[in-house]
C-alpha cells in the first residue's frame, strides 16, 4: 500500500490507523507500505477492516485514526491530494495496525519516514546532527532520534 513521507512516519509512530482511498482495491491481510511500486517495503501494515464511507459521515475520531489532529485538517489534506472535497463522496476506509517487528528501514536512512534525503549540519569541525529533508526528524550526532530539538546533542 503506497503512502506518502510524511504518513509512513504516522503510521511508524503509531498515529495513523486508518486510510480513506477512492478504489477499494486492498484487500484485507498484510500488505508492504511504501512510497513508490519500486521501492522495497519499509514495514508491514495488517488490514483488519474494510468498508465505504461517506466523506461527509466522517467524525473527529475518524480523521484522528488518519493520523491529523481535527476534521478540518483531513478536509485541506483530502483536498491537496484530490482537489476537491464532496461531503456526499464514497470512499473505501481501510481500518490497520503495523505488524510488530515487521520495520526495514536501511541503515542511514530516516528511521521515521524510510528517507535516504538526510542531511548532515556541522559544528566547528564535526558532525553536530542530522536532519531528514523529507519529514524533520533530527538526530543526534551518535545517530539517536531527538526531534524536534537540534540542540540535542549538547545533552548527555
Amino acid at each position: 500500500m503506497f503512502f506518502n513521507r510524511k504518513n509512513i512516519r504516522r503510521i511508524l509512530e503509531g498515529k495513523k490507523t486508518a486510510t480513506r482511498r477512492k478504489t477499494g482495491r486492498w484487500r484485507l491481510g498484510n500488505h508492504s507500505i511504501r512510497t513508490t511500486l519500486f521501492e522495497k517495503g519499509l514495514a508491514r501494515i495488517e488490514i483488519f477492516r474494510k468498508y465505504q464511507q461517506k466523506l461527509g459521515d466522517m467524525t473527529e475520531e475518524d480523521a484522528r485514526k488518519e493520523g491529523v489532529n481535527s476534521l478540518e485538517e483531513f478536509k485541506q489534506l483530502w483536498i491537496s491530494l484530490y482537489g476537491s472535497w464532496n461531503p456526499e463522496e464514497v470512499v473505501w476506509v481501510y481500518e490497520f495496525k503495523l505488524i510488530p517487528g515487521s520495520i526495514r528501514i536501511p541503515p542511514g536512512h530516516c528511521r521515521l519516514c524510510g528517507s535516504a534525503r538526510l542531511i548532515g549540519h556541522y559544528g566547528i569541525s564535526e558532525l553536530a546532527f542530522s536532519e531528514c529533508l523529507d519529514c524533520g526528524a533530527i538526530y543526534s550526532s551518535q545517530g539517536d532520534l531527538c526531534s524536534p530539538s537540534p540542540f540535542c546533542y549538547n545533552s548527555q
